[in-house]
């Protein structure tokens, strides 16, 4: 029996000296890639074109952007975990609402395919609610990055994450390894010219590594005058504003 009281002893010891190492972020591995070619620019409207030159995930990884800028704005899907691979572009061309063209890219075909009425294909409603999903990191129809909105209303409880920016906020989101190491980060502001939304996630803690996302910025807005972007803005900011000291 004190054999085994021991032999007790020294597993719990052993598993208390040894967990830290086998569950904590380790800050010399370098963050680990999910792309296997190519690269989005958030701040550079997504064209046809463009479509050649987007992320292609190194694992069968679905993702989903949105992208707005001024009075174009875009949805973008990459569908890889399924079928034919393939990035499709939903453009509304002029901030009315309604989808003006769908372009498709097949990566394995290296070929473009268009949808002839791109307003049957997504309704404005249909339009509005993948906006919405992807702003909320919502999954089923789109694969956006899951932190959104929430994780904004999580973090700004906490006046730390808060700073003023503009006339909104950027709220931050630290490794709890390394506090001092941000692992996302997201603004928000209104303006005469529109509204300003940004999401971007760093990376994933996921054991001793440092994972990196297919899509860094799964939102980016500028001078935005999208309806659902202008919507979420001036939300964020008031609630915001109820907590912040700012």
């Amino acid at each position: 029996m004190k054999y085994k009281i021991f032999s007790l002893i020294c597993a719990v010891a052993f598993f208390c000296a040894v967990s830290p190492q086998l569950t904590a972020v380790d800050m010399n591995i370098p963050i680990q890639k999910s792309v296997a070619k190519g690269q989005y620019i958030p701040d550079i409207d997504v064209t046809i074109k463009d479509l050649r030159s987007l992320p292609v995930p190194l694992a069968n990884e679905n993702y989903a952007i949105l992208q707005s800028i001024d009075t174009v704005t875009n949805i973008i899907i990459g569908n890889f975990a399924s079928g034919e691979r393939e990035i499709i572009l939903i453009k509304d061309k002029n901030g009315d609402g309604e989808v003006d063209l769908v372009a498709h890219w097949f990566v394995d075909g290296e070929k473009f395919k268009f949808d002839a009425s791109p307003s049957t294909s997504y309704s404005s409603a249909a339009f509005a609610k993948m906006k919405e999903d992807i702003i909320s990191g919502t999954r089923g129809t789109v694969f956006p990055n899951p932190d959104g909105v929430e994780v904004i209303r999580m973090l700004y409880q906490n006046s730390d994450n808060v700073q003023k920016w503009r006339t909104g906020y950027l709220v931050t989101r630290h490794d709890p390894d390394n506090p001092a190491r941000e692992i996302s980060r997201y603004s928000y502001s209104l303006s005469a010219d529109g509204a300003d939304l940004a999401f971007e996630i760093f990376y994933y803690p996921r054991g001793t590594n440092r994972v990196s996302p297919v899509i860094n910025q799964s939102v980016y807005c500028k001078k935005s005058k999208d309806k659902v972007a202008l919507e979420t803005v001036k939300k964020l900011i008031e609630e915001t504003n109820r907590i912040s000291p700012f």
